[in-house]
């Protein structure tokens, strides 16, 4: 699947204006995305880290590229994080020869793993239970012939998803395990966490607050660990929400290495939950109207779930739970996607006076009241405002999920 995305845009959209392209479409503005990975490698430098940058959200070689050469000061990293086998396939393929492989390894997954390390300089595995660290044991001693396996202990730092936790017996036997018990079958990377709970903050202090405890966490284990001449030579951290708020962080310990993704897109989330600015949003999903409804005073567009996804992104906030619809129309704070089906979308007035106003000069949403525009928008003005035809931009909730719905990008240099 990897593989078709990344195939050339198709040739007669090249050089077309983006008010004349097939709907739906993701649009990417590559000016904005290289800011985006200069600004980023620019913040790892700063705090004296490396950037290893996870590549799930794009899933291009081009943008992977960005990441890992841009403000890297001709260093040209190549460390990348990926979120499927079938993923670091297809960067290796594209030349990246560091991966980390960025979900605990399932014993099912080890042949395919094995298989993809035989090519690949540096495979990156990693793990938080003993049943994963016994069956890589058990593959290497019957296939002694591969590389040792290079494997991260993944910690829980207070997102509670995957990870062992760090307080537990079984958080360091599996370090000593695995730098010490099986040296013989495997290179101990060091620890490794993902902050996906500052996606939860509600303001820039709490996310910044929650990347202080990850490092604080973080490096208090990897001391445990060489206390008990446990060598830990990488604490790995971050998710982009937490990421981005380091500069508010006084200290980052231990920590040597940093893996956001998002940032390269953002998104309307990452402006709610104020990771950045509106104009740092690098992606619209582009739709058009396809039909109205006066009886019900609604139109519908050729954008559904499987161009926008039903994630409904930072519903905790209050600006963002009482004025969320399915992504966020530009230029149009007064319409609300409502609903989505496979290939369409719903769209009204919204209900309420108070709609979502993106500002370019602040990270949260303000509100303006639109009783008397509300009060206009009758089906026949909503028809002469929006006709048959017409094109919307949407920046998408979540761009991770829309652009995994595309098989293709349309990249841009300007609006146009």
């Amino acid at each position: 699947m990897e593989q078709d995305k990344h195939q050339p845009i198709t040739a007669n959209a090249i050089g077309t204006p983006l008010r004349h392209v097939k709907t739906p479409a993701f649009v990417v503005e590559r000016q904005i995305v290289r800011k985006n990975a200069e600004s980023m490698a620019e913040l790892a430098r700063s705090r004296g880290v490396t950037l290893r940058p996870h590549v799930k959200t794009h899933k291009t070689l081009e943008v992977g590229r960005y990441q890992t050469t841009l403000g890297t000061e001709g260093t040209h990293n190549r460390k990348i994080v990926a979120s499927t086998l079938a993923e670091v396939k297809f960067f290796a393929a594209g030349g990246f020869t560091d991966i980390l492989y960025g979900c605990p390894i399932n014993p099912s997954k080890i042949p395919e793993a094995a298989e993809i390390s035989k090519t690949l300089s540096h495979l990156h595995l990693m793990l938080d239970g003993r049943d994963a660290l016994e069956a890589l044991v058990a593959y290497r001693k019957a296939e002694p012939q591969i590389k040792k396996w290079s494997v991260f202990l993944k910690i829980d730092t207070g997102y509670h998803r995957h990870g062992v936790s760090p307080d537990s017996p079984l958080a360091v036997q599996l370090a000593t395990d695995l730098a010490i018990t099986y040296q013989e079958h495997i290179e101990f990377m060091g620890i490794y966490s993902h902050s996906g709970h500052a996606y939860y903050a509600a303001k820039p202090d709490d996310a910044a607050r929650i990347a202080q405890e990850e490092c604080d966490i973080s490096s208090a284990f990897a001391e445990k660990l060489e206390a008990l001449q446990i060598k830990c030579p990488n604490v790995t951290i971050g998710s982009t929400p937490a990421v981005c708020q380091l500069r508010g962080v006084e200290r980052l310990g231990r920590v040597t290495e940093l893996h956001p993704g998002n940032y390269a897109f953002f998104d309307r989330e990452q402006f709610d939950l104020g990771s950045c600015r509106f104009e740092e949003v690098s992606v619209r999903v582009l739709a058009r109207v396809v039909g109205h409804y006066p009886a019900t005073n609604h139109f519908m567009i050729d954008a559904g779930s499987l161009a926008l996804s039903k994630d409904v992104g930072a519903t905790h906030l209050e600006q963002a739970r009482s004025n969320r619809g399915h992504g966020l129309i530009e230029g149009h704070p007064e319409l609300c996607i409502v609903q989505l089906s496979q290939e369409a979308g719903k769209v009204v007035v919204r209900p309420s006076h108070q709609t979502p106003t993106p500002s370019t000069s602040t990270s949260t949403t303000t509100t303006t009241d639109t009783q008397s525009a509300a009060a206009a928008d009758s089906p026949a003005d909503l028809v002469a405002k929006f006709p048959v035809g017409s094109l919307l931009s949407i920046v998408p909730n979540h761009s991770c999920l829309a652009a995994a719905m595309f098989s293709e990008y349309l990249v841009c240099d300007s609006s146009e």
